[in-house]
């Protein structure tokens, strides 16, 4: 039916640095499916899941019944494919809250965000700019998503503007976290959105007599 990588029922677990990749459900939920449960997805990627049903969709989650009010943070989710809401489908009246999130790239956005907390996200087919959102049709910039590398590009708009309270108030600890990657959450002062920070070499200014010059370590 669904869930092809993990279905939860009235269960709230904490999911933290995982990849949900390449699973298929026939109804809802290609990779997850969240029944009146409230879990929190930490630094996730869920890539290249799909929902075969011509009707349904939630190609990567699908979140069901008004007790489900699930997390999502720091999460990419891009590539998956169903009918009706590629990335997520919710029914029932679910309230997802979904924060320092990347959802881009999938075969649609989110079927219904009636009552979606979605703060610091760039979530496809939303033009929303409030919250510290960004408009849903601009390009994260990955490395290179058609080889699966879906960290950020050093000139990515989600660099920097992703929320280190909610992060904190939501189940992560930026001091001691590590990316999807296993780098530092936090590379700068603020996070970015999705599940990899993009990692700022350090920059030395170096004067060789005559002028200042650029490098990525100190001189020897």
């Amino acid at each position: 039916y669904g869930g092809g990588g993990i279905i939860l029922n009235r269960s709230s677990p904490t999911i933290h640095n995982c990849i949900f990749k390449e699973n298929t459900a026939i109804n809802v939920g290609g990779a997850m499916t969240l029944g009146s449960s409230s879990p929190k997805v930490i630094n996730s990627l869920f890539i290249n899941n799909l929902v075969t049903d011509s009707t349904w969709g939630g190609g990567a989650i699908v979140t069901s019944g008004s007790t489900s009010q699930p997390v999502f943070i720091n999460c990419t989710i891009t590539g998956n494919r169903g009918a009706d809401g590629g990335a997520m489908y919710n029914e029932n009246l679910p309230k997802p809250k979904i924060y320092n999130t990347i959802i881009y790239g999938n075969s649609s956005g989110i079927n219904d965000t009636t009552n979606n907390d979605i703060q610091n996200s760039l979530i496809q087919g939303l033009s929303i700019t409030t919250n510290g959102n960004i408009n849903g049709s601009t390009n994260p910039l990955f490395i290179n998503a058609s080889s699966g590398d879906y960290r950020l590009q050093s000139t990515s708009p989600v660099i920097d503007k992703g929320s280190n309270t909610l992060y904190n108030a939501n189940g992560g600890t930026l001091i001691t976290d590590k990316d999807l990657a296993g780098n530092n959450r936090l590379s700068e002062c603020t996070i970015d959105m999705g599940a990899y920070e993009y990692q700022n070499p350090d920059i030395y200014i170096n004067w060789d007599g005559t002028s200042w010059s650029n490098t990525t370590g100190p001189t020897q």
